[in-house]
């Protein structure tokens, strides 16, 4: 990391600083982009809450990687705006101007977001000072926030087939969900299992889901199903079913209401 810092410090000619102050620089040089430095790893980190995006300075060069489940996968894609971001603040190239539209559509995406802190910003790790920002504002707020979907975060999947034609679904996965669960509720949420069934072919789960808004219990009962295969034990089969049962009563509370209220 030293020989990498070091490299990027004689390169802005800023030799008498120190590792600390490259680091608070490169910070702000990337809030424009909707990263925020965290301390999640040994090596100076930025996320990007809105993409899922993070980038790493390791010894040997910068590594990106993206959050799926609370994980790190360093194998996946890297988006767009994570590669401009390395380009501009790290190795100071400007990105060609050939597509004007999607430069402007990133930007809609990424910066508003981040400059006013609204939301949009789900990160997986929550600050404290995110923490005590949301916990101020009203319950109802934030119930409501979560009604609508942002776009990236919006998937579709094949439901069926029909005169030749593929049936598709929108849906949103459960992390994110879960996610947005922790903001409504600032984690004061469970799901108690009331019953599981399990057969050869699938398991359902049973349960209400209880969250605490404004000192106000919160009750939906719901129902979960995953159907089984040969790649799919029964308890595996469960945790999915279990995790069903958790989207349906969030939805049934109103969240991501766009998309499971057949608006997108």
């Amino acid at each position: 990391m030293a020989s990498c810092l070091s490299c990027m410090a004689r390169e802005r000619k800023t030799t008498m600083k120190t590792t600390d102050q490259i680091i608070e620089g490169l910070s702000k040089s990337l809030e424009p982009f909707g990263f925020l430095q965290i301390k999640i790893s040994k090596y100076p980190t930025w996320i990007n809450s809105t993409i899922q995006n993070g980038i790493e300075i390791r010894p040997n060069g910068i590594k990106t990687f993206k959050l799926e489940m609370g994980e790190r996968n360093y194998e996946a894609e890297t988006e767009a705006i994570t590669k401009k971001a390395i380009n501009e603040v790290f190795y100071k190239k400007e990105e060609t101007k050939k597509e004007p539209e999607k430069k402007e559509e990133l930007k809609s995406e990424t910066l508003p977001a981040v400059k006013k802190e609204v939301i949009g910003i789900l990160p997986d790790f929550f600050t404290e000072e995110l923490m005590i920002k949301w916990k101020a504002l009203p319950g109802i707020k934030r119930l409501l926030d979560v009604q609508h979907t942002p776009e990236h975060q919006v998937y579709q999947v094949k439901v069926g087939f029909d005169q030749g034609k593929d049936i598709m679904t929108s849906y949103v996965k459960a992390n994110y969900m879960i996610t947005e669960a922790n903001y409504v509720f600032l984690f004061d949420w469970n799901y108690e299992v009331t019953e599981v069934s399990i057969s050869e072919t699938g398991v359902s789960v049973r349960g209400v889901f209880i969250g605490n808004l404004d000192g106000k219990t919160m009750k939906k009962s719901s129902v979960g199903y995953q159907e089984r295969n040969k790649k799919m034990d029964a308890q595996q089969a469960t945790k999915a079913a279990l995790t069903d049962a958790i989207k349906k009563a969030l939805s049934y509370m109103g969240f991501n209401r766009d998309v499971y209220g057949g608006e997108i």
